[in-house]
């Protein structure tokens, strides 16, 4: 099942992401996430290739799951319950 913010809705692969991260409270992810995506916007700097493409890819889904974060209330965000998405998912959407 997927989470749908404001007519938003987040992906799997946005959901699983959203998983790793602490869910306590809607600031406390959008901290983590935007920490992440400076680390990431670093590692694509100073890597190798592969390395730059992950990292590139990581960052891309961060800042949409970012945005939607930023988009929402924090009533809105207590009201879900983010979890990572089933194995059953298709992880391309």
């Amino acid at each position: 099942m997927r989470t749908i913010v404001q007519g938003m809705k987040f992906t799997a692969v946005e959901e699983a992401v959203i998983g790793v991260y602490d869910t306590t409270t809607r600031d406390t992810l959008i901290e983590s996430i935007r920490a992440d995506i400076a680390y990431f916007e670093e590692v694509q700097k100073d890597t190798t290739a592969e390395r730059q493409e992950i990292a590139e890819e990581m960052c891309e889904v961060a800042k949409s799951v970012l945005q939607k974060l930023e988009s929402m209330s924090d009533e809105e965000f207590s009201a879900h319950e983010f979890s990572p998405a089933d194995s059953n998912d298709d992880m391309e959407e």
